[in-house]
């Protein structure tokens, strides 16, 4: 399922993108990749694990690394949430390392 761009004002209401001036935190991820990685591990029929490697596989793919363990602590609190845009935008931003 692909979101348009018509459908991203309705996700940067729950993920606005902030700068890191004036200490506010810089999101590194778009709504619409947070959007389409959610859309994705929610057809996907995955468990924590499998939800952990795909959450590695798109900080990879972004240039970001992650340890196995904060990515399946990542993937439980992610779940626990309902699979929330607002959660895994953060979750995402909290355990991506440079490489």
């Amino acid at each position: 399922m692909s979101i348009g761009k018509r459908d991203l004002s309705e996700f940067e209401v729950f993920l606005p993108q902030q700068s890191e001036i004036g200490g506010m935190r810089a999101e590194k991820f778009s709504a619409l990749e947070v959007a389409e990685l959610r859309s994705e591990l929610l057809h996907s029929g995955l468990d924590a694990r499998g939800t952990a490697e795909v959450m590695q596989s798109f900080l990879a793919g972004h240039g970001y690394g992650v340890s196995v363990e904060a990515a399946r602590a990542a993937a439980f609190t992610v779940e626990g949430s309902g699979c929330s845009l607002e959660v895994m935008q953060r979750e995402l931003n909290r355990i991506a390392m440079v490489q």
